[in-house]
């Protein structure tokens, strides 16, 4: 792949100083979605504050990349997720993981 093609991206926030935007597409059922399962945990159980929880949503690769290569870029993104909440210091990151095949991946990588 050329390296100046996009093959990935993800939206990060600070969950407590999201921006607010107007979905004015289809996409507003999957913002909705997330808002009803994340909304009441990070309304109601997060620590208050910003530069406390780092809000990691909405991943997704290129259809043009084969299945190792989507792996590969999934990981690549979540680590440097986990390494930039960690360089800011957040005590912890929000995410809904919708995906089958990185939750079986986590299960693999939890050592809780």
């Amino acid at each position: 792949m050329n390296s100046q093609e996009i093959i990935g991206t993800s939206l990060n926030f600070d969950a407590r100083d999201e921006p607010e935007v107007e979905i004015k597409s289809k996409l507003s059922v999957i913002f909705d979605f997330l808002e009803h399962v994340e909304g009441h945990i990070r309304d109601n159980q997060l620590p208050e504050g910003i530069n406390k929880i780092f809000h990691a949503f909405m991943m997704g690769t290129s259809e043009n990349l084969s299945g190792p290569e989507n792996i590969a870029c999934i990981h690549f993104m979540e680590y440097e997720v986990l390494n930039l909440a960690t360089e800011k210091q957040f005590a912890g990151i929000l995410t809904t993981n919708t995906s089958p095949l990185t939750k079986v991946i986590y299960l693999v990588y939890d050592k809780s």
